[in-house]
Order: C-alpha cells, then sequence, then structure tokens
C-alpha cells in the first residue's frame, strides 16, 4: 500500500470503528498485514501529534477566557472529567477485579481528561483499570502537580481531592454536596447551575472524542498495549475540530 492509503486506512479504523478483517478485504491485504500497519501507525502517530494537546500557560488561558468563565470562575486552569470506555474480560481473575467498573457494569478503561475554558483538551491520561476511582485517578494523572497557586481546578463532585488541591494553595470548584433532609439555599442552587452551565464545555469536547467509534464499541483485551495511544490520538484529533 502507498503511505497515503495506510494512513487513510487507519484513519477509518479509528473514526468509524472498522474490523481489522474489513479494512483488509476493502483494501485487499491479509488481516495480518492489516494489524501491522495499523500499530506502526499508531505508534507513529502518538508521537507526531503529541503536540496537539498541551498545557497551556496561565497567560494563554486568561487571553482566550469565555465570558461565562471571566464573570464567575476567573481563576480556572483546567475543568475536569473521568470517562470509561469498554474492554472485553480478562482470563485473569485479579484483572477482572481490576477492570470492572460498577458505573458501567461492564469491563472498562478509565482515563482523565483536562479541558480548558476555552473548550480545548489540554490533557489526557493514559488508560487505567475500570475500578480505579476518581480521587485515585487524579492522583496518577499526576494533574494537580501541573498547575499553580491561585488557579482552580473545575470537576464534578465525585471529584473529592481538595485535600490534594489546598496544600497546593489550588481552588477546587465542584457542586456544593446536599445533607439529608436539607435544602439547597439560594446561593447553592445559583452556584451549582453556574458550575454545570461552565461544565457544558468538558461535557462537548467528550462527545466529540466519544465520536471516534472505535472507542464507542468494546476494544479487544488483544489492544490493551495499544490502548492509550489510540486514545491519546481520538482526543488529540478533537482539537483539529
Amino acid at each position: 500500500l502507498r503511505c497515503i492509503n495506510e494512513f487513510f486506512m487507519v484513519l477509518r479504523r479509528i473514526r468509524l470503528g472498522l474490523l481489522l478483517e474489513d479494512l483488509a478485504y476493502r483494501f485487499r491485504i491479509s488481516t495480518t498485514t492489516c494489524g501491522d500497519i495499523f500499530n506502526r501507525w499508531i505508534d507513529y502517530l502518538d508521537n507526531q501529534l503529541s503536540v496537539l494537546v498541551m498545557w497551556p500557560s496561565r497567560d494563554v488561558i486568561d487571553s482566550n477566557m469565555p465570558e461565562i468563565f471571566k464573570d464567575k470562575f476567573p481563576t480556572t486552569r483546567v475543568i475536569i472529567d473521568a470517562t470509561e470506555i469498554r474492554t472485553e474480560t480478562p482470563s485473569s481473575l485479579k484483572l477482572k477485579s481490576l477492570m470492572y467498573s460498577d458505573y458501567k457494569s461492564h469491563m472498562t478503561w478509565k482515563s482523565l481528561i483536562g479541558i480548558s475554558p476555552a473548550g480545548i483538551v489540554t490533557y489526557v491520561s493514559d488508560l487505567w483499570c475500570g475500578s480505579i476511582s476518581d480521587k485515585q485517578l487524579t492522583i496518577e494523572s499526576g494533574l494537580v502537580e501541573l498547575c499553580e497557586p491561585g488557579d482552580s481546578i473545575m470537576a464534578d463532585k465525585g471529584f473529592t481531592i481538595s485535600d490534594l488541591t489546598t496544600p497546593r494553595g489550588i481552588n477546587l470548584i465542584i457542586p456544593p454536596f446536599k445533607k439529608k433532609q436539607v435544602k439547597f439555599s439560594k446561593q447553592g442552587v445559583k452556584r451549582t447551575k453556574g458550575i454545570a452551565n461552565a461544565r457544558i464545555h468538558v461535557e462537548r469536547q467528550m462527545e466529540r472524542i466519544k465520536n471516534f467509534r472505535i472507542a464507542q464499541g468494546v476494544i479487544p483485551i488483544t489492544m490493551a498495549n495499544q490502548a492509550s495511544k489510540i486514545w491519546r490520538l481520538c482526543a488529540r484529533l478533537t482539537n483539529l475540530q
């Protein structure tokens, strides 16, 4: 195959989720050759396209800050969220317990995504076993260490990471917790709505990443070594949209 055809084949697998057998038939090559080409290109693109997801400086964040953040959350450096993609059941009992997600009721890999207030992917973690908590995922990712004193991290209420952020002088913006049999105050309701409106950016970006159909299905366990690279590639390509 010509180089451009190999590249086109890889993009079709990622975007459309086509099977290797299907692609091999379409491009008139063997399934083994198709798999080798795919893996080689994934390694190459993971290295070459790393520049598409960069951790921006505070000045860059401020100069591109949307009005909704300027008015209510001006110190926001990143909006974070965790997402899961399904995979096959491994044969190892230990791996089964590590990869089973109670949230998805399935074997999954889990990743932490960071989005700038302007809606650009600025951080993508490796894939971790689906049972990992949001807090542990944040610790393992090292994202908090990238922030500076005075920054704010916006997250869902599941990210109980104030013990990680406060000692570093980083503010954690999460919706307030509702106490049992106690209604939210007007201020609490207003803050919750404000955070929800601001977090629309991260939700939309997550949808763009998961529009790559390879991440919508069940990723074969045989692709475990390449899964993180494929996931990072999907996230990076959304910054070109």
